[in-house]
């Protein structure tokens, strides 16, 4: 599968091409998703100088999911059985 991310001005929009279909949304609330990532980043530890990156706590998890549930609809979520493998292109603040 491929899964591209594509910032147009102040919008982002999705497609999936899976399966021989394709399928195309546009990301909700795009403004936040910086702020998503940065979330996430920091529940990862990437700041950290010191220390396991990866903290036990399920904070990164639940930042991940945040993210996760934004970029991609429960309509156009795939079962990860499903695939050999998946390609994600990002753009904007994903990258």
């Amino acid at each position: 599968g491929l899964l591209t991310f594509v910032r147009i001005g102040n919008q982002m929009h999705a497609a999936l091409a899976f399966d021989g279909q394709v399928a195309t949304w546009n990301i909700a609330g795009t403004g936040r998703v910086a702020a998503e990532v940065g979330r996430l980043l920091r529940a990862i530890g990437v700041a950290k100088t010191r220390g396991s990156r990866f903290k036990d706590s399920q904070s990164w998890r639940t930042a991940a999911a945040t993210l996760r549930d934004r970029l991609i609809p429960e309509e156009h979520a795939i079962d990860p059985q499903q695939l050999d493998e998946l390609i994600i292109v990002p753009d904007g603040p994903l990258w």
